[in-house]
């Protein structure tokens, strides 16, 4: 932790100490993994939808207060990032497959950027 503070003096007067500040590196990821769902695509070993057509998917932090936001990918490799209203929340995303067995892949993310593990969401598609 690196703390400091400041004040300023212009030749001839000094100011007040400021309130003290206070910066903590965070090199550990979010250990909570994705909790996610879609009443559009289940995983329910039934295909549903269909390629190009999108689907409504809610990302859960499951309560962790550690993760703000999450990243995701899709079957092409697009990296997309969304953060949340609140930390540990949920949130909902529009994802579009292109494939008939798509991975929709998600990872966590806290304040300073850290990327937790990897969920796999894998659901099938009608074609």
């Amino acid at each position: 932790m690196v703390a400091w503070a400041a004040r300023a003096y212009d030749g001839t007067d000094t100011s007040a100490w400021s309130k003290t500040c206070y910066l903590v590196i965070d090199l550990t990821p979010p250990t909570t993994t994705a909790l996610i769902s879609s009443t559009d695509y289940p995983q329910d070993g039934e295909p549903h939808g269909g390629m190009g057509e999108p689907g409504t998917f809610t990302l859960d932090a499951r309560g962790d207060r550690d993760v703000i936001g999450f990243m995701y990918f899709n079957s092409s490799g697009d990296r997309r990032w969304v953060y949340l209203d609140q930390p540990g929340g949920t949130t909902t995303v529009t994802y579009v497959p292109q494939d008939p067995t798509p991975a929709f892949e998600v990872a966590t993310i806290d304040l300073a950027g850290n990327e937790g593990v990897s969920t796999f969401y894998e659901f099938l598609v009608n074609f």
